[in-house]
């Protein structure tokens, strides 16, 4: 029976561990989907921060994929003239460009990546991160982007994953006391009912 108990207060830390690992997982990425961009409709992405968020801590992220046959280039990307906003608000008041954001283009995977920095976020309220395009480019209306917005990286980072292999390696370690509770009750029982 006290096996039991203690399995079963386990497993509840194995809850906890969990919820922990997927709170700081909403810290580190509030938002990643692949979507569709284009210039005949408005992307709005929803995303709640469980924390304060100072405007340096947070990036804006844009992975685009292929497109058809070919890839896009940081210059392509340039000319889509792509159109963002963050908002609490479902509807677009004003659009940010491009252009007016001081944005870095890489590669990935010969893939363009836009990255740039995203605004403050007040914790547990909704925000819609909203996108489209002003051109479109080789020929195409419709492109496909990964949209993220992720922690930009530093210390606080650090301590972050740092909660995350906690979380997963206490985790880990009460589901395996449990079970061994549970085998070990689990046997005696099977041996009380043979004597």
């Amino acid at each position: 029976m006290i096996l039991r108990i203690i399995g079963l207060f386990c497993l509840g830390g194995v809850g906890i561990a969990g919820a922990s690992w997927l709170n700081t997982e909403n810290i580190m990425l509030p938002l990643s989907e692949e979507i569709i961009i284009s210039t005949k409709k408005t992307t709005s992405l929803s995303f709640t921060p469980n924390r304060a968020v100072s405007e340096t801590s947070y990036n804006v992220r844009l992975y685009f994929d292929k497109t058809g046959e070919s890839s896009l280039n940081c210059e392509d990307v340039k000319l889509l003239g792509v159109r963002w906003a963050i908002s609490t608000s479902e509807t677009v008041k004003s659009w940010n460009t491009l252009e007016s954001t001081d944005y870095l283009c890489n590669y990935d995977d010969n893939l363009p990546e836009i990255g740039f920095l995203a605004p403050s976020f007040k914790p547990h309220i909704s925000y819609y991160l909203h996108l489209s395009t002003a051109n479109n480019i080789q020929n195409r209306e419709n492109i496909k982007v990964r949209a993220a917005i992720q922690h930009q990286g530093g210390l606080d980072l650090h301590y972050l994953f740092m909660d995350k292999a906690f979380a997963e390696l206490l985790g880990g370690c009460l589901l395996l006391i449990s079970f061994i509770c549970f085998a070990i009750d689990l046997l005696m029982i099977f041996l009380d009912r043979k004597k």
